[in-house]
């Protein structure tokens, strides 16, 4: 039988030995599935890689200021990671090549990695996991080599797809700062919120405002801005975020007018029914009653004030006024119910009653 805590602490701390080529194949897939989420292994392995980077570049170009070993154990002194990553960032860093991370034809986040290799435009499924569909499993071998290139964002990018918030979160800290590495800390944020998570949408919004104020066409930032004010209530403003998006990206043009549309759709939606409300009450308060145009709209609330003004109704002329309602809420449930309603009221209608 397998033992995963045995094959997990035989995978620790052999960076140094995956670096030099001198793990088996089964040894080497062990040691990058465990790398995936040993965070000791991923600094060794950051370290070994910038110290080898350093040593080939002193080879090829046969500097020999300071004696090779030397330099070897200088960088094995503390600070080894900063002091070659300083170096190879000054001297010798060359652009790594932007893997495409996606492996699903649907995506399970609403918001966008600012990530080449994670921001193709895919439909947006949230509940795929629920579906047996597949989701996106970035490989460990992709995973291992995003680390050897010291593309920290690439990696917290794989883990956002994979929905490894915390992995994403502490490769995000550890990556430098920048408008696209700020938006990925704003995305997680939001996840975090659609999740329940404890999670402060007003710092997401923050985060992006600044990625706005430094590069205004942030096309991901602004997608996400659109989904924090959607989700604090300010509908118009979103829809004015995801109008930019369909000026900007032609790939994403289709969901953001979709999505503007929508949000400026449910704002007149919402405007129109808390103006029947007001219509509602001024109804039972003896004014005009609900237009027929209103009870077609919001049958049901249309249909309690219905029942409401027919109880208040003092006289003859007024139960005759909201014939015309009940005409209409009629033909929107069928049958004649309320216009039955509307005649038994009549009929009711005695002298003595009125005073009640």
């Amino acid at each position: 039988m397998s033992n995963p805590s045995g094959e997990a602490e035989f995978a620790c701390e052999r960076a140094d030995e995956y670096v030099e080529g001198l793990l088996s194949s089964d040894e080497e897939r062990t040691f990058l599935a465990h790398l995936a989420s040993c965070v000791r292994c991923q600094r060794d392995l950051d370290a070994e890689l910038q110290l080898r980077a350093v040593e080939e570049r002193i080879r090829a170009e046969r500097s020999r200021v300071v004696p090779f070993r030397a330099i070897r154990r200088r960088f094995a002194v503390g600070g080894a990671a900063a002091l070659a990553a300083t170096i190879l960032v000054a001297l010798y860093a060359r652009p790594a090549p932007t893997p495409l991370l996606i492996t699903s034809d649907n995506r399970s986040i609403e918001g966008r990695i600012a990530y080449a290799g994670a921001d193709p435009h895919r439909a947006y499924n949230p509940m795929r996991g629920g579906s047996g569909a597949p989701g996106d499993e970035v490989s460990p071998e992709v995973i291992a080599e995003l680390y050897r290139h010291g593309d920290l964002h690439g990696v917290a990018a794989a883990h956002l797809l994979e929905g490894e918030l915390a992995a994403a979160s502490r490769e995000l800290a550890r990556a430098p700062r920048s408008p696209d590495t700020d938006n990925d800390r704003a995305l997680v944020l939001i996840v975090q919120s659609q999740r329940h998570e404890s999670a402060r949408l007003e710092e997401a919004l923050t985060l992006l405002d600044d990625v706005l104020r430094r590069v205004p066409d942030h096309r991901q930032a602004l997608w996400n801005r659109g989904l924090v004010l959607d989700a604090l209530g300010f509908r118009l403003a979103a829809a004015g975020s995801f109008e930019r998006v369909v000026a900007l990206d032609s790939e994403w043009r289709a969901e953001a007018e979709a999505r503007a549309k929508e949000l400026r759709r449910g704002s007149e939606d919402r405007g129109a029914w808390w103006t029947a409300r007001q219509l509602g009450y001024e109804m039972l308060d003896g004014k005009a009653p609900l237009t027929p145009e209103i009870a077609h709209l919001f049958p049901g609330m249309a249909r309690v004030y219905f029942h409401d003004a027919v109880r208040l109704a003092g006289t003859l002329e007024r139960l005759k006024e909201l014939a015309p309602l009940a005409a209409e809420l009629d033909r929107s449930y069928g049958g004649d119910e309320l216009s039955q309603t509307l005649e038994a009221a009549r009929a009711h209608l005695r002298a003595e009653r009125l005073p009640l």
